[in-house]
């Protein structure tokens, strides 16, 4: 990562004249990115509305919860979710506090790379920063292509619902239909009613883990649906009064989530058939089939398009993110080619993004 003193060898000159037309906001956020060794690259024009917008569409708490909580049910069921998911949400709530008050301090497009850095105090920053950086840039490009999987899943889910034979079955051991899947992807309520008896005590174990460790496994399902609200910082170099709004974004976009996502989650639980019939359903996605038998294949249609969508949108923002991110990152000469990928175009946007 750069020090301070090489920041004059950083692109993004300042234009006089532009600076003496902007408000003094703009003024102090650029004056407080100069201090931390860069220059206003990037377009700053966004408010808290986009900044909150960042991380609660990556964040996508239905879209999270309906495509995780099989893994949940799975793994200890209903009683395991909701008691896993309120201790997520208490850790998540106080992990996002932190970092919104880091990023506070240090609003710039690096987010969670610079920030390690700068933790790890001036002997070990370099070394952290390398690792963070390289673990973050593969993580939001992950996050991307996960939710193009994901997406692809729903709309071919739909094969299954129409009883349509697809050569070798549907089955994830079919490199045909896994083949299809890739390919839908690189192109991008329920049924039965449950008491709350069932929602709040009952056990489920798919997993054949000893009890313990299969209701641990539920919290790879809990913790997954509030994972992302750091994109406000990825975008804190274009939001106005960063030191501000864009710390407010992420404490905000983490505590609706997690409050929603957990409203949600009681929802789907009350409304998921007899856990065997669950997991009898053969589709890459069984919500898709769950929408089908409770409102017909018309309606199962109409769901799975606004799942659909809710996914595209939120991988359209993992991408926004991610591609900030990675021009940070190797606008720090830490990626090969960061001379190319460090670009910003003329209209002050990553030009790899």
């Amino acid at each position: 990562m750069s020090e301070r003193s090489e920041a004059a060898k950083l692109p993004g000159k300042r234009d006089p004249e532009r600076d003496s037309s902007v408000d003094a906001t703009l003024d102090e956020d650029e004056m407080k990115l100069q201090k931390l060794g860069y220059k206003q690259q990037l377009h700053r024009t966004w408010h808290f509305a986009e900044s909150f917008a960042a991380s609660f569409v990556a964040l996508n708490f239905i879209g999270g919860v309906r495509s995780g909580i099989f893994l949940g049910l799975l793994a200890g069921g209903p009683a395991a979710i909701w008691s896993s998911y309120v201790i997520s949400m208490i850790f998540m709530f106080i992990t996002a506090a932190v970092l919104a008050e880091i990023c506070s301090a240090l609003p710039l497009s690096g987010s969670i790379y610079i920030w390690s850095a700068e933790s790890a105090g001036p002997k070990y920053a370099r070394f952290f920063g390398f690792i963070v950086a390289w673990w973050s840039c593969t993580a939001w490009m992950t996050f991307a292509a996960g939710n193009c999987q994901t997406t692809a899943n729903y709309i071919v889910s739909q094969l299954a619902v129409f009883e349509i034979d697809f050569p070798g079955g549907i089955g994830n051991d079919n490199v045909k239909w896994r083949a299809l899947i890739w390919a839908v992807s690189e192109g991008v309520l329920t049924y039965g009613f449950r008491s709350a008896k069932d929602v709040f005590t009952m056990q489920y174990n798919g997993t054949g883990a000893p009890a313990g460790w299969n209701w641990m496994l539920s919290f790879l399902f809990t913790a997954g649906t509030m994972i992302g609200f750091i994109a406000s910082g990825h975008i804190a170099e274009e939001t106005k009064n960063a030191s501000v709004i864009a710390g407010r974004g992420i404490i905000t976009s983490a505590v609706a989530t997690g409050v929603l996502g957990f409203a949600t989650t009681i929802l789907f639980l009350f409304c998921t058939p007899d856990l065997d019939t669950l997991f009898s359903l053969d589709a890459p996605q069984p919500f898709v089939q769950l929408y089908a038998l409770a409102l017909g294949k018309g309606g199962g249609i109409f769901m799975t398009v606004i799942a659909t969508v809710g996914l595209i949108l939120s991988t359209s923002v993992a991408i926004v993110a991610s591609s900030r991110l990675v021009f940070a990152v190797a606008r720090d000469g830490v990626l090969p080619m960061s001379s190319w990928i460090g670009k910003v175009d003329s209209s002050r946007h990553p030009a790899t993004r």
